[in-house]
């Protein structure tokens, strides 16, 4: 259940970081963040991964504003 949700917050940063600057390098490093979130999302119990999703939605507030 948390895999599809791990992978709509990896795309939507890749997007997001790829789309904001425009640079190959910074989209790399941003797809290489999502595949670490999206193991930790697999390998983290729920509790723990709900942790890790309310920092990033933290962090996705705080980059937008």
């Amino acid at each position: 259940m948390l895999e599809p949700v791990g992978w709509r917050l990896s795309l939507a940063g890749s997007f997001l970081l790829g789309n904001w600057v425009g640079s190959f390098q910074l989209s790399v490093i941003s797809y290489q963040l999502s595949v670490i979130g999206y193991q930790l999302s697999v390998t983290t119990s729920g509790r723990r991964w709900l942790k890790i999703r309310k920092i990033l939605i933290f962090i996705k507030g705080r980059v937008d504003s």
